[in-house]
């Protein structure tokens, strides 16, 4: 077997830096330690069965960025992939019609099998803990164990806590010494993910060879002409295999409109409605006229009726030109290996004509994956047609480094009718290509949707996000030469590859190109650049991290009447006990802006602003007079205490001063 020394500091090409060129990125991702891959078995033979020991092991080198304070990582005994979601269907049409009954839950006992296992055994006597000192390093076996064959993500988050040296004068050595240091810094300062790369292949069972490689190299395709597009798998034949996430099928979520005017944008942010309650109540209704909330229609299980906007038919032939009806139903297969509705993505019908290949048509898939297209073109018969699912959307675009679109077909036609069914087909971006692709869609289409619907407030810039997922180039600018996730004004952000399985990383840092669009991308003093959770560092930084780790509290939670699960988050936004105690904080800004929105009474918070969007909205629209001047949270102290409710101005006080931001 061979072993080698791997690093994942990288040097960046030049089409690279010309890209980048311009400064660091605007907002991070918290950090405190980040990781090198330092020796690894480049390959080597498995036994692809549970219970016949570890295959390989790596030592991973941990390194503290932070000059001042030592950091304890604290790792899971073992991690795993994830178990399979949703429900097992035996037939997609039935289902569709609500005729099918479910067969079992995905993850019912004794179904699942883990693909891979890592564990961490030399710290199980410090309860899977180790200490970095100061600007300093410490190393770390990881073991590995493959299941199965295939492109295997082994994926690993550990929790990074700051050691405070006011309190802890001496390195801890014991497991009690450890616990104590984190019983006392309350809350993580960091999430560090861990992400390695394999190829495993079965030879002859249970044996095979695996090799270490790269997300690029694994799941990054090559597609040069527009009309291309990774292959797609048929729903029909799965016959029970892949699990569907029923719920998600049922689910209506109406598509934003695309339309973008900041001028209008930005008068209907201000024409919210600022008053606001008192005591633990809620208001149920969205303020837009969503048509996912008529009351003449009733979903029932299993059911997807139609409430999609009606098609608009895109008739570019001329009368003589048949015109063709398409419709079909596109899926994502995530990587809870169950296969999700392709919400948002975009449809193409191309044709494959004796002068090239033509986009005939082209429009949005709906809530339930159903998509149809109407359209006539010049020649076109029915003749060499290619159907073409695009992750792309107005608000956002995820691709490549280099600018590529992700793309998939389906099958080559030949002489379709005029109304002609594709059928159900699906990406596998689960282990295939694009891995994570499905999280990190879902993630940014849903808070696209919330912000329209519910927050009347349009997230949309002057021309779609650019999302470089993975980013496995760019370090934000820190001169680390570490690949990290960040934003930047100009509309980009940078997403790793083991962010994309990180809950709420997505909408953090939408959260800033929101804060840079309604603030016509000028921001407070200090804003920009490492950070952590747990640290004070200044009034800008605290106030444009703050907001935008409020944002996914915002999404995601929407029963404000009770507290977010902490579990599901980097943090406890209700109860942020042990972070530095001040405006300058991050975590209690985003406390801060929670407290005024939620309805769920906790201490001296009673206070909630009726419109579910009003938070925000004064937040938006109350930005700086010029780039670099200086704004912290205590400063909206007084601009929400002019607009709430009369006499609850005393109630906004005790929201700042519990939050330790007034």
């Amino acid at each position: 077997m061979k072993t080698y020394r791997l690093a994942t500091m990288i040097f960046l090409p030049l089409a690279m830096i010309l890209l980048i060129a311009g400064g660091q990125a605007g907002a991070y991702q918290a950090t405190v330690v980040y990781w090198e891959l330092a020796d690894a078995e480049r390959e080597g033979p498995v036994i692809l069965s549970p219970g016949t020991g570890f295959d390989t092991s790596v030592n991973i080198l941990l390194k503290n960025r932070d000059q001042r304070y030592g950091a304890i990582v604290l790792f899971p005994s073992c991690s795993f992939d994830p178990e399979p979601g949703g429900v097992y269907i035996e037939n997609w049409e039935r289902m569709m019609r609500g005729e099918e009954p479910v067969l079992r839950q995905a993850a019912a006992a004794g179904f699942y099998e883990p693909s891979w296992q890592a564990c961490f055994p030399d710290l199980a006597p410090f309860t899977h803990k180790v200490y970095v000192p100061p600007s300093g390093e410490a190393r770390v076996e990881m073991a590995i164990d493959f299941r199965r064959a295939g492109k295997i993500q082994v994926l690993v988050f550990a929790q990074v806590y700051v050691v405070n040296p006011e309190r802890f004068h001496e390195p801890p050595e014991k497991p009690a010494e450890f616990a104590d240091v984190i019983r006392s810094a309350g809350i993580n300062a960091a999430i560090l993910p861990i992400d390695l790369y394999f190829k495993v292949v079965e030879e002859e069972a249970p044996r095979g060879v695996f090799t270490l490689s790269s997300y690029v190299e694994l799941f990054v395709p090559t597609l040069r002409m527009e009309e291309e597009g990774i292959g797609t798998f048929d729903v029909l034949e799965t016959r029970g295999q892949i699990p569907f996430a029923l719920e998600e099928y049922q689910i209506c979520r109406p598509r934003p409109s695309d339309e973008y005017n900041p001028e209008i944008d930005r008068s209907r942010v201000r024409q919210i409605q600022l008053s606001s309650g008192l005591g633990e109540q809620d208001t149920c209704e969205e303020p837009r006229p969503n048509p996912c909330t008529r009351p003449s229609i009733s979903i029932q299980p299993g059911v997807s009726p139609d409430l999609s906007p009606a098609v608009s038919p895109q008739l570019r032939g001329s009368a003589a030109d048949p015109t063709f009806t398409l419709s079909g139903n596109f899926s994502v297969k995530w990587t809870d290996h169950a296969l999700h509705p392709a919400f948002g993505w975009r449809v193409r019908a191309w044709w494959n004509s004796p002068s090239g290949w033509r986009n005939m048509a082209e429009d949005w898939i709906q809530w339930g994956g159903n998509w149809q297209l109407v359209f006539s073109y010049p020649g076109y018969t029915g003749q060499k047609l290619r159907v073409q699912y695009v992750a792309f959307n107005r608000y956002f675009t995820p691709q490549t480094t280099a600018g590529g679109t992700y793309r998939w077909k389906g099958p080559d036609r030949t002489n379709i009718s005029q109304t002609h069914n594709e059928g159900a087909w699906y990406a596998d971006c689960d282990g295939n290509d694009v891995h994570g692709l499905g999280e990190v869609y879902h993630e940014g289409m849903t808070m696209w949707s919330r912000l329209y619907w519910t927050g009347e407030i349009n997230p949309l810039r002057s021309s779609s996000l650019k999302l470089y997922f993975p980013n496995t180039t760019f370090d934000c600018g820190d001169g680390s030469g570490v690949p990290w996730s960040c934003a930047s004004k100009d509309g980009r952000v940078w997403l790793i590859a083991a962010h994309a399985l990180r809950n709420g990383v997505v909408q953090h840092e939408f959260g800033h190109q929101l804060n840079y669009e309604y603030w016509s991308n000028k921001l407070p003093a200090g804003s920009g650049g490492g950070h952590n959770l747990w640290s004070c560092y200044n009034t800008g930084l605290a106030l444009t991290e703050g907001f935008a780790n409020f944002m996914p509290f915002w999404v995601q939670h929407q029963a404000r009447s009770s507290a977010p699960n902490a579990a599901d988050f980097d943090f406890d936004v209700e109860s942020p006990s042990g972070a530095c105690q001040d405006e300058t904080n991050e975590v209690w800004v985003a406390s801060t802006f929670w407290d005024l929105h939620d309805s769920h009474a906790d201490g001296n918070d009673i206070l909630w602003y009726v419109h579910k969007g009003a938070v925000m909205a004064i937040f938006l629209s109350n930005g700086i007079a010029s780039d670099g001047d200086s704004r912290g949270m205590s400063d909206y102290r007084i601009i929400y205490r002019n607009r709430c409710s009369s006499g609850h101005e005393t109630y906004i006080d005790n929201i700042f001063n519990q939050n330790h931001t007034d």
